[in-house]
């Protein structure tokens, strides 16, 4: 059989080039949300993992409570160094107060009250009226464009404070 004249089968160029126009018209709008839920995905991440880390110190600090001597060598032991599956790093701080007074029972190493230089008041376990601690742990990320965090506070009961 014979083809008729006008009856072309298939793409030409012209319809090529206006797909490939409308697929790009439409990676440009679609790219920068998809970019903006990862940035978002990544935050989050890092948001639940510093509260991870959080909430995994305070637990640490309840089960030292035993004594007032447990708690003050879980004060003096090195915080570990904490990252994500990412790679991305977390600072640790936790400052342990009276919860019934405003000083506080750490110093800055060497400071006021802090003659052996590890961080912790002398008389932490000294004749001390307090018998609740308020711990605190916040828990910042490393991440240059994220630097977001989490805190977490709770009152520990430390069996052999005053005595």
């Amino acid at each position: 059989m014979r083809a008729k004249a006008g009856d072309d089968a298939g793409f030409g160029i012209a319809e090529a080039l206006v797909a490939i126009l409308l697929f790009g018209i439409l990676a440009v709008a679609l790219v920068p949300p998809i970019i903006l839920a990862l940035q978002v995905s990544a935050r989050a991440t890092i948001i639940a993992t510093a509260s991870q880390v959080a909430n995994e110190r305070i637990e640490l600090a309840r089960a030292a409570n035993g004594s007032c001597s447990d708690f003050h060598d879980f004060l003096r032991a090195p915080i570990p160094t904490y990252d994500d599956a990412r790679g991305v790093e977390f600072t640790v701080n936790q400052t342990p107060s009276a919860a019934t007074a405003s000083s506080y029972v750490v110093s800055p190493a060497g400071g006021a009250g802090d003659a052996d230089s590890d961080g912790l008041l002398d008389s932490f376990c000294d004749g001390s009226t307090v018998d609740v601690i308020s711990f605190n742990v916040d828990v910042v990320s490393t991440a240059p464009n994220n630097p977001d965090a989490a805190q977490a506070t709770t009152l520990i009961a430390v069996p052999g404070f005053g005595d």
